[in-house]
């Protein structure tokens, strides 16, 4: 029989060994739903203030429907096709919806500029093709006659998509009035939002989704005005002799291309038809499965790969079936533009995703040169170590 104080001691084991028990309990359940959030949708952080737009969307032959998300109120009117759209909030100039400049893939011209993987930062992009005297103080195109190359990934991330893309939609068009030309090529990160893969989707643009009752998907669908006009873009692009892609030519996509034009726009039809697809309905079609997959022209990295590297004769035959010399890639971040492989590779994505800096590739006579933030001209470096093929 124990005593009055082997029983104390007793009880003070039995709690303490609940007490344990307890906290042990609350941590597996702390753990297992932080676990469910980590594996679920990503959670939305209400932003009270929240202005996005224009949706525009085609209602008929002359009629369009326009939504704003204005500082967390939807506003929605009937729009005459042939009028501009007037600003309410979001992107704050006038849209003028016009039928598509004329798409193709081959161009010349005496001088070009290329950027690439703007990630919804609007206002560093702005800053970087106002100091390259692209465009002006009022964000209208000064760039003539030139030509300048967007190299896909405007989308995700950041939280002035929408704005990016319609003054690149109006930027295309007062070009095209010009002489010149805005070639916007797709980005991984393009098709994944309209196929519906929203992981690295800004939570704002969630929220207005929610908001106007729809999905992402949807404010970008076949009948949207930008939906539309990103289901024609080009999958590739070349001027003089440099290709423009926004991940690079693997030696499976290399392989698809004959040595005629035919072929090429069979590639260029393919990848516009593959654009919303699942990849259950992708996988019914291999040809479209390889151009939306990992060794497909969005998503290629194979040009800065460290194990294995592209062997440059293997390099310089793959451009020859696009009747190119050289690329220009985005897709793989870096500091600054650089070249590679002895200037057969040109990089542009800059990191302009962090929204701190950023770089712009220019071709004047001749020479490839970048600028930033300052506008200065200076000659493009070969890619330091921690950063080179």
């Amino acid at each position: 029989m124990l005593n009055f104080f082997q029983e104390l001691q007793m009880h003070s084991y039995l709690s303490a060994y609940y007490l344990s028990g307890v906290l042990v309990l609350a941590g597996l359940a702390h753990a297992c739903l932080a676990n469910e959030n980590q594996s679920g949708p990503a959670q939305v952080s209400l932003n009270p203030v929240l202005s996005d737009g224009p949706y525009l969307s085609h209602q008929d032959a002359n009629t369009l429907k326009a939504q704003w998300v204005c500082a967390g109120k939807v506003i929605e009117q009937p729009q005459a096709l042939t009028k501009a759209v007037a600003p309410r909030c979001g992107y704050d100039k006038p849209i003028r919806v016009q039928n598509a400049v004329a798409s193709g893939w081959q161009f010349q011209t005496k001088r070009w500029a290329a950027i690439s993987d703007i990630h919804g930062q609007y206002d560093l992009m702005i800053r970087l093709l106002q100091a390259a005297n692209i465009i002006d103080a009022d964000r209208n195109w000064q760039f003539g006659r030139n030509q300048l190359v967007i190299v896909g990934d405007v989308m995700d991330r950041g939280n002035q998509v929408t704005s990016a893309l319609w003054l690149l939609y109006d930027l295309q068009q007062q070009a095209a009035r010009a002489g010149g030309a805005v070639h916007l090529l797709p980005g991984n990160h393009e098709t994944m939002v309209l196929r519906g893969d929203l992981r690295y989707v800004h939570p704002d643009y969630q929220q207005v989704a929610e908001k106007l009752h729809t999905t992402l998907p949807a404010l970008y669908g076949e009948h949207s005005v930008l939906g539309a006009w990103l289901r024609q873009l080009p999958l590739f692009v070349r001027i003089n002799d440099m290709l423009f892609v926004h991940g690079g030519i693997s030696a499976e996509f290399a392989a698809l291309q004959a040595d005629n034009q035919t072929d090429t726009h069979t590639l260029q039809h393919q990848f516009q038809q593959s654009w919303g697809r699942s990849k259950t309905e992708l996988a019914l079609q291999p040809q479209q499965q390889l151009l939306q997959g990992s060794a497909g022209p969005l998503w290629y990295r194979g040009y800065f790969a460290k194990d294995n590297p592209v062997d440059r004769s293997v390099l310089q035959q793959q451009l020859k079936r696009f009747g190119a010399e050289q690329i220009v890639v985005g897709h793989t971040s870096m500091q600054d533009v650089y070249s590679h492989h002895g200037g057969l590779v040109y990089s542009v994505d800059s990191s302009i995703k962090k929204g701190k800096n950023g770089a712009v590739l220019h071709y004047i006579d001749g020479r490839y040169l970048r600028s930033g933030l300052d506008g200065q001209l200076t000659p493009v470096m070969p890619a330091p170590a921690k950063e080179k093929d």
